[in-house]
Order: C-alpha cells, then sequence, then structure tokens
C-alpha cells in the first residue's frame, strides 16, 4: 500500500484520517478493497480512497452488530453510489462531520 489506504486491527487509515470500524465492518470493506486491487491493480488504489471514505465514515456511524448486516449495509451504499454518482459523498460527509462534532461534545 503506498499509505493513503492501510488496515490495522479494528480502524482504516485513508489518508490521514483513521477510522474505528467494528470488525464485522472492517472485514467486508478489507474483503471489497482487497478483490478491487486484485483486478484493477495497485495502481488503482489511488481511486479507491475516494470509494473507501464514504464508505467508512458511513460505517463508522452505522455501527453494523455482525458481518451479514455490514454487507447488507455495504450493498445499499454501493447502490446508492452507483446512482448518484459520489452526490452521496457529499451528504456522507455532512452527516458524519456532525456525528463527530455531537460525538465529542
Amino acid at each position: 500500500m503506498n499509505g493513503k489506504i492501510q488496515f490495522g486491527d479494528n480502524w482504516v487509515k485513508v489518508r490521514e484520517s483513521v477510522f474505528y470500524l467494528t470488525p464485522s465492518a472492517l472485514a467486508v470493506l478489507k474483503e471489497w478493497y482487497t478483490k478491487c486491487v486484485e483486478f484493477w491493480g495497485k495502481d488503482f488504489e489511488e481511486y479507491l480512497v475516494k470509494d473507501l471514505e464514504y464508505y467508512v465514515k458511513a460505517f463508522e456511524m452505522l455501527n453494523p452488530k455482525d458481518k451479514d448486516e455490514a454487507k447488507h449495509f455495504f450493498k445499499i451504499l454501493e447502490e446508492i453510489m452507483s446512482h448518484v454518482d459520489y452526490k452521496a459523498k457529499e451528504i456522507i460527509d455532512r452527516i458524519y462531520d456532525n456525528f463527530v462534532f455531537k460525538k465529542f461534545e
């Protein structure tokens, strides 16, 4: 990995931000990421940053209880992204910013 995306035991680093996720969410995102890199190659990693950031922010707020729920949420998020061409990211970013702000009040 070139440093823009890193996976840890309970976290994902995207660019300079670290997101803490449930084991289920982390497993689903790691599987998705691995499949993308295997299919498209390491050079494609740069394009995955924007998508992964969207998914990790959503998963941090959704907090899936198990892998089935994480897969279900991922399919919904993926479907949203395919229909609105990244416009959903703007909404997720705003909701996430409010979520993080309230979390630390």
